[in-house]
């Protein structure tokens, strides 16, 4: 698809040409991806989905080979000039502005991290002198010391769950940046510029390979759950993991407030959604006076994650079961069961297959529910009540 036809089909779902300065709602960005995901022929996964709020970043999800979720930074010559370990960081007009885009790109939700060889303890000092923009905890996580820079992209990778060609990764050293070029391809290198006034153009121009996000939160709720996994070598098993987690799981019903959230979850899930229905906010408010929509929260002793899940039940069907990709593994699928009041009536629930969800293809059935018809193209129809 070119940038023409991109354009005729979203002027022509928006009934206006004028698609620069069009506003975008929850309702009409589903109506583009129903719009485009035929002719683009594949479905855009959940964080594209949250992207369709403006042309340019429809243009960026559309037409751009890559989405990119994580800026990786290297720090002497990136972040600040000198060397830290061979007499200390300067900073000057042009790091200043370099830094002040990078956190402006934390603030909207891209996930900030550091990949220097330098000692940690004096990274953390340097960040907390006088005229950084950048702090120790504008980034969700570092990697400090002196293993190879590929090694530490692919820590931050498996530490982050995402994949390395989701990472953007800026350096001001050729050795470093040919040697992630060459054995991460996947990753798309920046390299500082060796003429320092131009690098914040360069940095603005990182920052254009990020789109704007609707979820901003993202940076807090990731180093939660980085601080978590870190722990788990300390445990002799997964069940002596989770339980030091202190996990607190609860619901909320038909909560107005909740609305954004909830449609925003059913917008975007793709992987654990056991229907893939695409509620909008007006859908969930009429739910809301009909059905019983749950929220599902969850936290534990490394922070809160918010809104990570939803259900709907609709007379004695369980229309919907959502849960964010951040939080599974934890048994939040299960728990939630135990939140609900368990009907006095029979219940029923489906399973419909999509090219995401195929993790949940069996999760009925895992809960304890009766399989009562199975038709050839994979759905399922169960009966019976999920089991915590």
């Amino acid at each position: 698809m070119n940038e023409d036809r991109l354009r005729q089909i979203v002027a022509s779902t928006l009934g206006t040409q004028d698609v620069e300065d069009a506003e975008f709602d929850s309702h009409m960005s589903v109506m583009l991806m129903l719009a485009i995901e035929p002719e683009l022929g594949r479905q855009f996964n959940d964080d594209e989905l949250g992207m369709l709020t403006s042309w340019d970043s429809i243009r960026r999800v559309v037409l751009a080979p890559h989405y990119y979720k994580a800026l990786v930074l290297d720090a002497d010559g990136t972040l600040w000039g000198g060397i830290l370990g061979e007499g200390g960081a300067t900073m000057d007009d042009r790091f200043t502005e370099a830094q002040q885009t990078y956190r402006k790109l934390a603030q909207r939700g891209v996930l900030l991290c550091l990949a220097t060889k330098n000692n940690l303890t004096d990274v953390k000092e340097a960040l907390s002198r006088d005229g950084m923009a950048l702090s120790y905890t504008s980034f969700v996580t570092i990697e400090a010391g002196w293993v190879a820079k590929p090694d530490m992209l692919r820590s931050i990778a498996g530490e982050l769950n995402i994949g390395l060609d989701a990472i953007v990764f800026v350096d001001d050293s050729t050795f470093e940046c040919e040697s992630v070029r060459t054995q991460l391809p996947e990753v798309h290198v920046v390299q500082v510029p060796a003429d320092l006034d131009e690098y914040p153009r360069v940095a603005r121009e990182v920052a254009a390979l990020f789109p704007e996000m609707v979820d901003t939160n993202k940076t807090e709720e990731y180093r939660a759950l980085a601080a978590a996994e870190a722990t788990r070598p300390e445990y002799a098993n997964e069940a002596e993991f989770l339980a030091s987690l202190d996990m607190q799981v609860w619901v909320n019903c038909n909560r107005p407030d909740e609305i954004p959230r909830i449609a925003e979850l059913c917008r975007k899930a793709n992987q654990f959604n056991l229907t893939t229905k695409r509620y909008v906010e007006a859908d969930i408010r009429v739910l809301m006076d009909e059905a019983h929509v749950y929220s599902i929260h969850y936290a534990d002793r490394f922070g809160d994650q918010g809104i990570v899940g939803v259900v709907v039940i609709q007379g004695q069907e369980i229309d919907t079961f959502i849960l964010s990709c951040r939080i599974l593994g934890r048994g939040v699928e299960r728990k939630v069961w135990d939140l609900i009041e368990t009907p006095d009536k029979p219940m029923y629930a489906e399973y419909i297959p999509t090219a995401k969800n195929g993790q949940v293809s069996d999760l009925w059935y895992r809960l304890g529910m009766n399989l009562i018809h199975a038709d050839p193209d994979g759905s399922r129809r169960y009966a019976g009540w999920p089991h915590g």
